[in-house]
């Protein structure tokens, strides 16, 4: 990554296709940049992995209550610590985004840049323009650069039955989803039954049918991002995972219950390869 920003550097870098507000990055929002990473001790030359896990803060810091309550979306920043730790070994720094700023990040090693002074809207379009890999949950604002800069990304704790209102983002050629597993009265649903179910997004709602869900696993957000490295690095090709016979297997069961079709079948995202194979009900 070159983060040096002559004046001119971050517009000349930033073409039409992947930030259309490059025309109103001016000198002094370059020098906030430099001033902004030089505080948080970051390098020039640093590979920078965004980081976002939506949790329980979130819901103190947004008010958030009653039937609005979404606390499904929520993940454990804990599990994270794992994957963290192998970008770091890899050579990344680890910089957290987000809104709420009197919130940790609760993970070790990270560079808290969402709890920075420096902190703006621009400022976070910058970083992710020149960020090179997005990890975190798909609930919340920040998985949105990730789409807009084609990041690659690790996306976690999806969702799944929200896909009809969050179809773009399944169809984005530079994911792996980690999905939340649903369970009803002991049970753990297949992936038909939980597209078929018509389930809420409400907490009370989701309760009231018995319904609980199952965060993933510090292994499963680990191997995630071990299997994202190495489709950008070239070990592994976009293009034979997603017609593996597990990822088609996959995708027939959700087209076949969704409204929406999927954009881009032939190059959307993938599910992490280890987690179907840990979790053969979502193929049926």
């Amino acid at each position: 990554m070159d983060l040096a920003l002559g004046k001119n550097h971050v517009s000349n870098s930033m073409n039409s296709s992947n930030y259309h507000a490059a025309n109103f990055i001016g000198h002094r929002d370059e020098l906030k940049l430099h001033s902004c990473l030089e505080s948080l001790g970051v390098s020039p030359n640093s590979r920078i992995a965004l980081i976002h896990v939506r949790n329980s803060s979130h819901d103190v810091a947004s008010g958030a209550k009653g039937d609005y309550d979404v606390h499904f979306a929520n993940a454990s920043p804990e599990n994270f610590q794992d994957a963290v730790d192998y970008l770091i070994g890899e050579g990344f720094s680890v910089m957290t985004v987000g809104n709420h700023p009197t919130s940790p990040s609760g993970l070790e090693g990270v560079i808290e840049y969402h709890r920075s002074p420096h902190r703006t809207a621009l400022l976070d379009l910058i970083i992710g323009r020149y960020s090179k890999l997005f990890l975190g949950t798909t609930a919340g604002a920040p998985s949105a650069v990730a789409f807009h800069f084609r990041l690659p990304a690790l996306l976690t704790n999806h969702v799944i039955w929200s896909s009809e209102v969050t179809a773009e983002p399944l169809s984005y050629g530079r994911a792996v989803f980690l999905l939340k597993s649903v369970w009803r009265s002991g049970a753990q649903l297949s992936h038909s039954e939980v597209m078929s179910s018509r389930l809420p997004s409400s907490d009370r709602a989701l309760s009231d049918m018995g319904i609980s869900l199952q965060e993933n696993s510090r292994t499963e957000i680990l191997n995630g991002v071990k299997e994202l490295l190495a489709l950008e690095d070239g070990r592994e090709q976009w293009s034979l995972l997603r017609h593996s016979a597990d990822q088609e297997a996959f995708w027939r069961v959700f087209d076949a219950h969704t409204r929406l079709e999927r954009v881009c079948k032939d190059d959307g995202a993938v599910i992490s390869p280890s987690f179907l194979k840990q979790n053969p009900h979502w193929l049926r």
